[in-house]
């Protein structure tokens, strides 16, 4: 049997070069507006949110109050960030407002999966969701 040396063979040896440039991420202009559309129920956002330095605590809070009406339904929130400053809108879909017209009690997404909602709307607030 042959013995092997203790030193690394060059085939295991590798040489990282350093990053260029072109590479690193560009710096934040102030001025350049951002906008961001999330999926979200209530303050799931931080890891979201966290590549465009925002706090996420702040971000959370923000939402909140924005999607007061809508509590425990995942609705679309448009987030416009300038200058680390956010700007919410609410693009509830179109499930998110029917069940809402119904008046369906808010159900809670982690403890129950589906919930059936009976009520009675009349074809004015149909046409109004759609």
């Amino acid at each position: 049997r042959r013995q092997r040396c203790h030193y690394p063979s060059l085939s295991r040896i590798r040489i990282h070069p350093p990053p260029a440039a072109s590479t690193m991420p560009p710096a934040v202009e102030p001025k350049e507006i951002k906008v961001v559309q999330l999926k979200c129920a209530d303050r799931e956002v931080g890891a979201k949110v966290g590549p465009l330095g925002l706090s996420p605590q702040k971000v959370g809070d923000t939402i909140t109050k924005a999607t007061v009406d809508w509590k425990h339904q995942r609705i679309i929130v448009k987030l416009i960030i300038q200058n680390r400053q956010i700007h919410t809108e609410v693009i509830p879909s179109a499930s998110a407002v029917m069940i809402k017209a119904l008046k369906a009690p808010p159900k809670h997404r982690k403890k129950q999966k589906t919930i059936r909602c009976s009520g009675n709307m009349t074809l004015d607030e149909i046409v109004n969701t759609a």
